[in-house]
């Protein structure tokens, strides 16, 4: 899943809107985009949920609170000192500290505050903020009296409503509706990034805890799911991640980062061993009715790597000291892992039958499996 492809340009005006298509992928191309807009135009701003003319709109503004301090991607004031900041959003989500910033300023300084993305309502913070759309927002220079933003306008609002689509779209029932699309369709790993928010969102209400992120140095899309496992300081966890053409759902038990957490999962995820794979996961589903999976799981086998050396004497000899690669360099535990703290077998997600549709259901499904393993455990 590289850069865009003809798959995410609307058909109307190809040729023209690719390089401005690649242009839009990032953030500060979006700001900078509004902001050259605004100085050919600034009208069409009050018909927008700001609800003023600005008389200035600045990049990158420095704002501080407190003791923090950070910047803005857009702060705009009208004649009257009406003020308002906007954080724009592709690729990355709010993290924390920006809410807290901007919370803060916004408070010292009698600003409104917005959120401008293709998908603002998947990571809204609960109050003081305000959700813009990105091609509805593009939308209100389509009908300026000056040429150039009117044009460019149209252009830029095109490319973001297809790409806000393709999004809807993974979010239909493949079977049953034409406009319904796969995961094999996206060929943009910012779309990517928006669907696993949105999987966020139809998850947050399932589970104890959900995140949507991205891999270290990589940026592939992830989206995790945990909920607690019964009696114990452990989580069952699930997760899809996302590569180049291809995509695995990787499920089993998490605790924490240190040596006694480590032993404790180790143990655990022994003690299921036998059904804490791929294989059984796909029998699991066949035999509960969960069509989704024989559609858009593959299982090869357990799903899990070749155990190498002893993993539980490696822990014990990290409970006495010294760094996780002093004594875990060439050992396998038998599981995908993360370091001591995960250890998951994994399936593949067939890319051509899987959408953010099945997906969910996916996961959810999976969630079921774990819990009914681990039942059967504590019953024997």
């Amino acid at each position: 899943m590289e850069n865009i492809n003809e798959t995410d340009i609307p058909a109307r005006g190809l040729q023209r809107s690719r390089g401005l298509a690649r242009i839009l992928n990032r953030e500060t191309a979006v700001s900078d985009m509004l902001q050259f807009l605004t100085e050919l135009d600034p009208k069409p701003w009050a018909k927008t949920p700001l609800d003023f003319v600005p008389v200035s709109i600045e990049r990158e503004t420095r704002i501080s609170a407190e003791s923090a301090q950070g910047s803005a991607d857009l702060v705009l004031q009208s004649a009257s000192g009406q003020t308002a900041a906007i954080e724009v959003k592709l690729n990355h989500s709010l993290s924390d500290e920006q809410v807290c910033l901007y919370d803060s300023w916004s408070l010292q300084a009698d600003a409104k505050i917005f959120l401008a993305s293709l998908d603002p309502h998947s990571e809204l913070p609960r109050q003081g903020w305000v959700p813009l759309y990105l091609d509805e927002l593009f939308d209100h220079w389509g009908k300026s009296d000056v040429v150039l933003a009117r044009e460019l306008s149209i252009q830029i609002q095109e490319i973001l409503q297809h790409r806000r689509n393709i999004v809807d779209s993974l979010f239909m029932d493949v079977a049953s509706l034409e406009e319904a699309k796969c995961f094999a369709d996206i060929g943009n790993v910012d779309v990517m990034k928006m669907v696993v928010r949105r999987l966020r969102q139809e998850l947050s209400a399932d589970f104890d805890s959900v995140s949507a992120t991205v891999t270290l140095g990589g940026g592939n899309s992830i989206i995790q799911t945990w909920n607690r496992v019964p009696s114990t300081n452990l989580f069952f966890i699930v997760e899809a991640r996302f590569a180049s053409n291809r995509a695995v759902l990787r499920f089993g038990l998490e605790g924490g980062l240190d040596a006694d957490s480590g032993l404790e999962v180790w143990r655990a995820a022994q003690s299921i061993e036998s059904d804490l794979r791929a294989d059984r996961l796909a029998e699991f589903a066949a035999n509960s009715g969960m069509a989704v999976f024989e559609d858009a799981f593959i299982a090869k086998g357990p799903g899990r790597p070749k155990h190498k050396g002893s993993w539980e004497d490696a822990l014990f000899k990290w409970q006495t000291g010294g760094s996780f690669s002093e004594h875990f360099g060439g050992l396998n535990p038998g599981f995908w892992r993360d370091r001591a703290y995960r250890l998951q077998a994994l399936g593949e997600i067939k890319l051509t039958n899987a959408n953010g549709l099945t997906l969910s259901n996916m996961i959810r499904g999976t969630h079921q499996y774990l819990q009914n393993i681990w039942a059967h455990r504590e019953k024997n």
